[in-house]
């Protein structure tokens, strides 16, 4: 294999971006790899925030149905050809995107990929399969019922995210969730599928050890001329001001509890202040173990078995979140609290330090450059930046900003951004 160099200029210079008749992009980064191994994602993108109405259970069953059965092939056939050709193939999906990752080696790429068209576009949807799914996933939403951490996540997306009831994006309560999956039958999906499927707006990135010309034909044969009867429009992702939310909910059977706190903010990836927010999440606990949070209450006091802090910016719309999530001894429960909300008002009140700040850039940056080394990592990304209309030239002027932060630039920019009385928490 190579030495790569995961710089953005040579990942720039080493990929080649072509689209296929009908609208689908595509990026090639052809390069030696050990054992010949490459990886493959692709992205379909469906419908409207109109179509969709109501059809989110729909959406996500459909997609976790592809791999289970074709006109060619049954889930039995399908599974040993990929373990013959020692190729792994995952399709997951839900709103307006389904994934497929693929991973494979240079011979027997594009076998694997003459599967993975026929597992799209010939689907069958069989009745006993989807008994089986069904049965999956009602246990799974059983299991979730009394799970602190399934719990928390759902009480904070239904409070951040208030969503209207049949916008596809709502977050269904467990009862919800289990009679909607009761509800769907293998009609609708075969419905759905022939309604919503299409590559008018698919993007697709190959990043390893293969030959362009033989993938390029394969991957036309999946994408090139595929439209939906149903054309897709992005729904926008709206910024919700809702007022801080504070709930604890019992569940008195588990040993362990969770707390997840969010605050929704109206960021976007390119907002000037962007980089001073990373670079403080970073460093409160975003930056794992010497991170602020991580060193108070998890090494000196002892209170979490793990404590960390989230920032996110939607690249399209002015929808961002700040959070933090930790698990710990529900015993412990004021003294995390306080620990919290400690750490936040001396963030805001002392702010950060220089040197902290030239720490934090210099981990920040390196585990970017760990990012880019990684094939699976940066194969999602050059197939996101084609629908972004991106490419990694976005990342180093990024990372130049980042790099000429000064710290009054951080704490100036924490005190606009974080509102401690508007943070929701839930345990």
């Amino acid at each position: 294999a190579e030495v790569f160099d995961p710089s953005p200029a040579n990942i720039v210079a080493r990929t080649r971006s072509e689209t296929f008749p009908g609208g689908a992009e595509y990026s090639f980064l052809a390069k030696s790899t050990r054992g010949s191994s490459v990886n493959l994602t692709m992205t379909l993108r469906l419908g409207s925030l109109t179509s969709l109405e109501g059809k989110a259970t729909v959406a996500e069953l459909t997609a976790a149905m592809l791999r289970r059965g074709t006109k060619n092939r049954s889930l039995q056939q399908i599974n040993d050809e990929l373990d013959k050709l020692k190729s792994s193939v995952g399709i997951g999906g839900g709103g307006q995107n389904v994934s497929i990752n693929v991973t494979s080696t240079r011979e027997n790429l594009v076998p694997t990929l003459e599967i993975v068209g026929d597992i799209l576009r010939n689907p069958v949807f069989p009745d006993a399969e989807l008994t089986k799914l069904r049965d999956e996933v009602l246990a799974g939403i059983e299991q979730q019922r009394s799970e602190p951490q399934a719990i928390a996540v759902l009480e904070v997306n239904r409070i951040t995210s208030p969503y209207p009831a049949k916008d596809f994006r709502r977050t269904l309560g467990f009862d919800e969730q289990a009679a909607a999956v009761k509800a769907v039958t293998a009609a609708d999906l075969r419905k759905f599928h022939a309604d919503f499927y299409g590559a008018g707006k698919a993007t697709a990135a190959v990043v390893g050890d293969f030959d362009e010309s033989m993938v390029r034909a394969a991957l036309g044969g999946i994408l090139a001329g595929w439209t939906a009867k149903q054309p897709y429009e992005r729904a926008v992702s709206p910024f919700f001001d809702v007022p801080a939310t504070i709930r604890k909910i019992n569940t008195p059977d588990k040993a362990n509890a969770v707390m997840i706190a969010g605050l929704n903010l109206p960021l976007r990836d390119d907002n000037a202040d962007y980089p001073a927010l990373v670079m403080a999440n970073y460093m409160l606990g975003g930056g794992f173990l010497n991170s602020r949070l991580a060193v108070r209450i998890r090494q000196k006091e002892g209170i979490s078995y793990g404590v960390s802090s989230f920032l996110t910016a939607d690249p399209l719309d002015q929808d961002g979140n700040f959070g933090t999530f930790a698990i710990y001894n529900p015993q412990n429960s004021e003294r995390l609290i306080a620990a919290y909300r400690e750490e936040l008002a001396k963030m805001l009140g002392e702010g950060f330090a220089a040197n902290e700040l030239n720490d934090a850039k210099t981990g920040w940056l390196q585990s970017r450059n760990v990012s880019r080394s990684q094939d699976r990592e940066l194969v999602g990304r050059l197939s996101s930046y084609l629908f972004l209309d991106r490419t990694l030239e976005w990342d180093a002027d990024f990372e130049k900003r980042v790099a000429a932060l000064t710290v009054a630039d951080v704490n100036a920019v924490v005190k606009r951004w974080i509102k401690p009385e508007m943070i929701t928490i839930v345990e």
